[in-house]
């Protein structure tokens, strides 16, 4: 039977930033589990955006910046295109809200962020035909965008190439299950019906050997039949809510 270090319960965004964090910290045994494909929940359906305008807390305003030192060097870092189309964002606030606002711009800038304090003027200039009668103050983030979040998934659940990957299944982008030698094997679940059956029953095995039988899973992540079949395969008896 084979055991490994980490499991990570999903392959959308957080899944796979945190395969391709491990994984850059030097983690090699970990094993990524996902009912259907990559992206295919939740994060298909995100809007992809991406702003780095305010926070509340010093280390919100840190946590974004390590966010926007990774889409910087994303090419280099992840070796794909650039994930962020940069269009720049505008939080705009009223008398109300504009002390906060500037505490928490100089709270991103003291974090290291490129973002900006405007007043009505300069808000004007940047975008004629507002109306801002309403509006004393915006922060102002030049290099604030949006991403195809499906892309930056897949990308960096590539990039995580010596990480392990399940995949029983579900159309979907193409999906990689690398050993601890690194070798790939992927497939394309939903392109042959017949062979996606039969690959789920052999990844499935996969999964119960590395799994064994110590492991427990919640209810809530039995969502289908699928997921039932992988429980009793794997020797779970209790299932907790």
């Amino acid at each position: 039977m084979e055991a490994v270090d980490i499991v990570i319960i999903g392959g959308g965004i957080v899944g796979a930033s945190v395969a391709y964090s491990l994984a850059d910290l030097g983690v090699r045994d970990a094993l990524v589990l996902e009912r259907s494909s990559v992206a295919t929940g939740a994060s298909r359906r995100a809007s992809g955006l991406v702003a780095f305008l305010a926070a509340s807390h010093p280390g919100q305003a840190a946590l974004l910046k390590a966010s926007a030192d990774l889409y910087a060097a994303w090419q280099e870092r992840i070796g794909a295109p650039p994930a962020v189309t940069r269009a720049g964002a505008l939080l705009p606030v009223g008398a109300a809200g504009a002390d906060a606002l500037a505490r928490e711009v100089a709270m991103m800038r003291d974090a290291g962020h490129d973002t900006r304090l405007l007043d009505r003027d300069e808000m004007a200039a940047l975008v004629p035909g507002w109306r801002l009668d309403d509006v004393v103050a915006a922060a102002y983030s030049p290099g604030s965008g949006y991403i195809d979040p499906p892309a930056a998934t897949t990308a960096l659940m590539n990039r995580a190439r010596p990480q392990r990957a399940c995949l029983p299944g579900g159309d979907g982008p193409r999906h990689r299950d690398a050993g601890r030698a690194g070798s790939q094997r992927g497939v394309r679940p939903g392109r042959d019906r017949d062979a996606r059956g039969d690959h789920r029953g052999r990844r499935l095995e996969r999964v119960h050997r590395r799994v064994g039988r110590r492991d427990h899973l919640t209810r809530q992540k039995c969502y289908n039949d699928q997921c039932r079949a992988y429980a009793e395969r794997a020797g779970v008896t209790q299932l907790v809510e």
